[in-house]
């Protein structure tokens, strides 16, 4: 047990009789399923309980993949601390085989327009007040709980989704197509829902 980070991917294999990876020519470990400099933030975290404090975003955005590759709880609970940019979410789109996890995250005004999302990505407790999500794709996702104020659907297409107990209020859903999914208790004063097909949706 790693009293510090929790039972973690490094506390279950140094305790498991492991026998010591490859090595090249230098007699360095070969790291081959993450980026060497990547890893090196791990271990920096692992050492010191603490990221670096010229750390920037962009690379916080990449460590989260890597930190939930290696079960470490810690570190991507303190990852998800920081307000996301257009590139950081493309990109764990395109390298993560896993849904999307970004609970308690920060995407005020950001522009999400057109994008994809893995099915059953979570973004509940998320702040995306004002944020761009026109014309994005959505199936069996989680927003709950969620400051979706202002926030722009149009065209928007969201299937199985989960939007209870959120503020949508003075949202723009017009357009969009947001089949079987969950507004119970979710606040849509003022929300722009002309033209909007919420078949088989509950707004209870």
């Amino acid at each position: 047990m790693d009293k510090c980070h929790g039972i973690n991917f490094f506390s279950q294999m140094f305790s498991s009789g492991m026998m010591p990876g490859k090595m090249d020519a230098q007699n360095a470990y070969i790291i081959e399923d993450v980026d060497p400099k990547l890893f090196g933030l791990v271990l920096y975290y692992l050492e010191n309980g603490q990221l670096p404090q010229n750390l920037s975003n962009e690379e916080r955005g990449l460590l989260i993949p890597v930190s939930e590759q290696y079960s470490l709880e810690a570190l991507i609970k303190e990852l998800k601390k920081i307000d996301f940019s257009r590139k950081q979410i493309e990109h764990m789109l395109k390298y993560r085989k896993s849904p999307l996890n970004l609970m308690f995250c920060f995407f005020i005004g950001l522009d999400l327009h057109g994008m994809k999302f893995s099915e059953k990505s979570n973004f509940s407790n998320s702040c995306l007040s004002c944020a761009d999500l026109s014309e994005t794709i959505m199936k069996s996702c989680t927003f709950s709980n969620c400051d979706l104020s202002s926030a722009n659907f149009q065209r928007s297409y969201a299937e199985k989704t989960n939007f209870s107990n959120s503020n949508l209020t003075n949202s723009d859903l017009s357009g969009s197509i947001l089949r079987n999914c969950i507004f119970s208790k979710s606040d849509l004063s003022c929300a722009n829902l002309k033209r909007c097909n919420l078949s088989g949706s509950n707004l209870d």
